[in-house]
């Protein structure tokens, strides 16, 4: 009967007691592991956060990767002579537009200021139909429907000496703001500065393709002699 009822010796905890005891001893292991938990369930998250943004990283350094890019820029082209005794012909300042990206770039929207001007020396009286073309082109109003990887347009500014020399006549610096898109809509927009001063002392050869030209009029001329 004593071994029966032990918890009633003098300062032994009542049943009472015991079962509190376990019952907040049954609360710390809960708490416990609900901590564990927790922590557990907060690790989780931040390693799904850092893979989604690692993934998005990733995602968009191959959207950059594959992105069409509308390139601007100002270029000079020697022409070879038309007649062949000669050595080299006019020089010609253009605007190169150039798809230098991965993909096709459609709707193409191409801004200038100021508005591009050229000399009119060496073309004739009244209407310029090249510089009327080179405006549209920049006027934002004329859209490109679609410029391949690797494709370029080069529009006709002006005689290079007429642009080249100091104190020209013409504007030699020109703002180009470009808009675009890709193959999926997604809008892009860049800005390139046209400067003439960087290339006033740069050197100009006519390019391969026209001084073989030039050699080939020449051996004609000679054999038609």
């Amino acid at each position: 009967m004593m071994a029966a009822n032990w918890w009633n010796i003098d300062s032994a905890p009542t049943a009472a007691e015991w079962q509190a005891m376990w019952m907040f001893a049954t609360l710390l292991v809960a708490v416990a592991a609900a901590w564990v938990a927790l922590h557990q369930l907060r690790q989780m998250r931040e390693a799904n956060e850092n893979a989604a943004r690692a993934a998005e990283s990733s995602a968009a350094a191959v959207r950059e990767s594959v992105r069409p890019y509308v390139e601007v820029s100002l270029g000079l082209k020697v022409l070879a002579a038309g007649d062949p005794t000669q050595d080299n012909g006019g020089k010609v300042a253009f605007i190169l537009v150039r798809n230098t990206g991965r993909t096709p770039a459609r709707r193409i929207r191409m801004i200038s200021t100021p508005e591009f001007e050229n000399s009119g020396e060496g073309r004739s009286p009244g209407p310029d139909p090249v510089l009327a073309a080179l405006r549209k082109a920049f006027s934002g109003d004329d859209e490109i429907s679609m410029l391949a990887p690797g494709n370029e347009l080069r529009y006709v500014l002006d005689r290079t000496e007429a642009i080249m020399a100091p104190g020209a006549k013409v504007p030699t610096r020109y703002e180009i703001m470009v808009s675009y898109t890709d193959g999926n809509g997604d809008p892009f927009e860049d800005e390139f500065v046209i400067d003439v001063d960087p290339w006033r002392w740069s050197e100009a050869a006519p390019e391969a393709i026209d001084v073989i030209a030039r050699q080939m009029r020449r051996l004609n001329q000679k054999r038609e002699d």
